[in-house]
C-alpha cells in the first residue's frame, strides 16, 4: 500500500467519474483483493486461533485499515513509518480477533514498538 498510495487516492478520487461497468469491475477487483484476508480469518477460526464471528466484516475491517495509510498519509507519516504504522494496526487487530488462549503464542506481535519521534 505504501508504495502505490497515490494510485489508491486517485481509485477513490476518481471512481465516481467511471462508467457503471468501471465502477463494478472496481468494486469486483477489490472483492477479490480481499478474498485472501477471507481465506486467512476463516482458516484462523476453524483451528481456534481466531474468535471471528463475521469473517466477512473483519476481512474488510483490515482492507480499510490497508486503505487508510494512502488516504490518511499526511496525518499518520507526522509520528509513523510504514512499518510502524503495520505493526500498531496489526497489533490493535489482532487483540480483536485472537482468541484469548491464542493470544501468548502471539505476544510479540500484540506489542509493537513504540513509535519513534520524528
Amino acid at each position: 500500500m505504501d508504495a502505490n498510495r497515490h494510485a489508491a487516492v486517485l481509485t477513490y478520487r476518481e471512481t465516481k467519474s467511471l462508467s457503471a461497468e468501471g465502477r463494478a469491475r472496481i468494486m469486483q477487483l477489490e472483492v477479490e483483493t480481499s478474498e485472501p484476508l477471507r481465506d486467512v480469518l476463516r482458516a484462523g477460526r476453524e483451528q481456534g486461533v481466531f474468535d471471528v464471528p463475521d469473517v466477512e466484516l473483519a476481512s474488510y475491517n483490515l482492507l480499510l485499515l490497508a486503505h487508510a495509510w494512502a488516504l490518511k498519509h499526511w496525518y499518520f507519516e507526522r509520528t509513523l513509518s510504514f512499518e510502524e504504522y503495520v505493526a500498531r494496526q496489526s497489533a490493535t487487530s489482532l487483540k480483536a480477533l485472537l482468541a484469548p488462549r491464542t493470544r501468548r503464542r502471539y505476544a510479540t506481535l500484540l506489542a509493537p514498538p513504540v513509535p519513534t519521534a520524528s
